[in-house]
């Protein structure tokens, strides 16, 4: 998932919370069956054994799961069949749309509706349109997306994040449940870290790879604190040496011993006061602070409804 998605994402939420609304989850199924490929993109593709013809390949009519552009062939098809609908993209955010009265943001086949609860009604007439055209998975109330529990007390207006489940995968992946519990304050110079002067082999850098792509996904949702330890990891992600892996399995642990915490939206401003500030921003820029990659740093976090919904530490 990229930063635009996620930080949509957390603006989404922030609303949710401040404004009481409704949010229903669907997950559409088989995506790639309703991506036609452009007609003037010849692409061809090996039978698969059970359909083997001697001398007989396939012309593709419809994307591969695996494809590159099926993503964006089934984003195309849905955008313009909500385009149909009346329903137009919210500046230039390609992930959301709204009529007025429901906003629908999807990423790949996970999407989230949101309108007022007096609105249900055009909510099912659009839902029975859509369900007639594609097949979705219908999960009612919004509760998880893309990993993430989401938990919606509406009578105290608060609304959490949680990534328990997700952190509690990554450590067995990693195979960690022994590790010790770690929960001293993570490291914060790079300096620490000397250069492999050698070559690591090929296994061991893709392991270490992923022990930082599942980390960014982390500091992308909730994380904030590691993200900064995290950024000095990444600096040796081309040639990692056992000292850079035993670090990434630190931050690892240490989500898991924090596994419980959340980021919360909390609707605790009275938007009917002028006084209050709708949407805020900090941030703190360094100019070649970074000696060791020769960088300059720049930190920022933004607020919606006194809720922070983007951020980066680096």
């Amino acid at each position: 998932m990229n930063m635009l998605t996620m930080w949509v994402f957390h603006a989404l939420t922030a609303i949710i919370c401040s404004f009481d609304l409704e949010a229903r989850y669907w997950n559409a199924v088989n995506i790639f069956l309703n991506s036609w490929l452009d007609s003037d993109k010849h692409i061809y593709t090996y039978m698969s054994e059970d359909f083997k013809t001697r001398d007989k390949i396939w012309f593709l009519l419809h994307a591969l799961y695996e494809l590159s552009c099926f993503s964006f062939l089934w984003f195309k098809e849905l955008s313009l069949s909500l385009k149909d609908l009346d329903f137009t993209f919210i500046l230039d955010k390609s992930c959301c749309l709204t009529n007025d009265q429901i906003i629908i943001f999807f990423y790949i086949n996970d999407i989230i509706l949101i309108f007022y609860q007096h609105n249900n009604e055009k909510f099912e007439t659009l839902k029975t349109h859509l369900f007639t055209k594609y097949e979705f998975h219908d999960q009612k109330e919004l509760k998880w997306f893309l990993n993430i529990q989401i938990i919606c007390d509406r009578q105290a207006w608060k609304l959490y994040l949680i990534q328990d489940v997700y952190i509690n995968k990554i450590i067995q992946w990693f195979d960690l449940q022994t590790a010790s519990h770690i929960y001293k304050f993570l490291f914060r110079n790079v300096l620490q870290f000397m250069l492999y002067d050698k070559w690591a082999i090929s296994n061991e850098i893709q392991a270490y790879q992923e022990h930082i792509d599942l980390l960014i996904y982390s500091i992308n949702i909730l994380y904030i604190d590691i993200a900064h330890s995290t950024s000095l990891l990444a600096c040796f992600i081309q040639n990692s040496f056992l000292i850079h892996a035993i670090k990434a399995d630190h931050l690892i642990i240490y989500l898991h011993d924090y596994k419980w915490l959340s980021l919360v939206m909390n609707d605790n401003t009275d938007l009917s006061d002028e006084s209050i500030k709708i949407f805020e921003d900090s941030n703190d820029t360094s100019y070649s602070d970074n000696l060791t990659m020769c960088q300059s740093s720049e930190r920022y976090i933004f607020y919606l409804f006194d809720c922070s919904i983007d951020w980066q530490t680096i």
